[in-house]
């Protein structure tokens, strides 16, 4: 009795108190939300092949039977201070129907396939500042599709992205989708310049007598006229393979140190973006800078192609797994010239990620097997 006197004479107070208490709630699982949210910008267009459109944001009519294209986009701010590892992006369930088999590809993994749209996913190690990820697919519209109120559902082909500590992210495509009633009053597509930006470069590291491929990420980079490293003026080959993706080369014979992209337009005014990459002595000695593909299934050998410096077939090539000891030698080696070696993945090898070695010595390049 004497409690329910107290709590009817304090009842302002009582209910003062658990708003408090509600709202601190809220701050405190929103600070920990915020704390945890994965640092990565994900950005998905989609284009309709079968309209014959060249710019995704114009691809904005479909019809029953055409095949659209997608394109993600992941990326790591260069001014993130730390790399993000334990990354694994997979398709969501809605977006199995309308895949088309075998359209999966990666160009910044090397791989192409259906990796994407299995139950693991796509496992990569680890994403340093200032890199990326793209990942492109296709899917088409079934013939019995319905248009309700003019507009097609845009068959949610999103992706989700984790990552090791992370709360999860979910891609969102940037059109949406059309009847045939409606493609008569769809705009022709035209090419108003519009500013190039560049987000992005992979990789980012270099040796001093190899030359290295490398894969830049923007937007409308069909505007791109010149590349050229800063510091030499030395210009860079290179070529389009996308409005946001272009493959570039830095050259072989600069010295050790810190090196400047500059991208420059059909002005000669040089492009937005900074991207910058550092060039590692060799001395002489055999490095391996990347596995092409990078991400394979595991069950059965596979044949890949390592690219690096001084490779010969009768150096000691492993596949070390990170925290389990577990070491494996890579077989049949074959070498094209001193800078390419196929070799084999045994086939008994495990799930994980693996670091290459050169006898003791640990490379930069890492093969996942899913």
């Amino acid at each position: 009795m004497r409690a329910f006197t107290y709590i009817r004479m304090h009842v302002k107070k009582i209910a003062a108190l658990g708003v408090l208490a509600a709202v601190l709630f809220f701050l405190v699982r929103e600070a920990n939300i915020a704390g945890n949210k994965l640092p990565l910008e994900v950005r998905q267009l989609v284009r309709n092949l079968s309209a014959k459109e060249t710019e995704w944001q114009l691809a904005t009519a479909a019809q029953p039977g055409d095949a659209l294209e997608h394109f993600v986009l992941i990326r790591l701010s260069a001014d993130n201070p730390d790399a993000i590892r334990g990354i694994r992006v997979a398709a969501q369930t809605n977006a199995l129907d309308a895949y088309r088999e075998g359209s999966f590809s990666s160009r910044a993994l090397g791989v192409t396939g259906d990796a994407l749209f299995t139950k693991q996913g796509v496992a990569v190690p680890e994403l340093l500042p200032g890199e990326f990820l793209d990942f492109s697919w296709q899917t088409s519209i079934t013939e019995n599709t319905s248009f309700a109120n003019g507009e097609a559902p845009l068959l949610e082909s999103a992706v989700t992205v984790s990552a090791n500590g992370f709360s999860e992210l979910k891609s969102r495509s940037a059109v949406s989708l059309y009847s045939t009633l409606e493609r008569s009053s769809v705009s022709i597509a035209k090419e108003p310049y519009v500013a190039p930006k560049a987000y992005s470069m992979n990789p980012r590291r270099a040796y001093e007598d190899l030359g290295t491929g490398v894969l830049i990420a923007g937007e409308d980079l069909a505007g791109i006229a010149r590349l050229a490293v800063l510091q030499t003026g030395r210009n860079m080959a290179w070529r389009l393979v996308s409005n946001d993706l272009l493959e570039a080369g830095i050259p072989a014979g600069l010295d050790a140190g810190t090196y400047t992209v500059g991208l420059y337009d059909k002005a000669g005014k040089q492009v937005s973006g900074t991207l910058s990459f550092e060039v590692f002595p060799s001395k002489n000695r055999a490095i391996v800078v990347a596995s092409t593909p990078s991400v394979v299934r595991s069950g059965q050998k596979r044949t890949i192609v390592l690219q690096g410096i001084h490779l010969d077939e009768n150096l000691q090539l492993l596949l070390s797994k990170a925290g389990s000891g577990q070491v494996h030698a890579l077989e049949s080696l074959s070498r094209i010239n001193e800078r390419v070696l196929t070799a084999e993945i045994p086939a008994a090898i495990s799930s994980g990620t693996y670091t290459i070695l050169v006898g003791d010595d640990e490379q930069e390049a890492h093969i996942t097997v899913n």
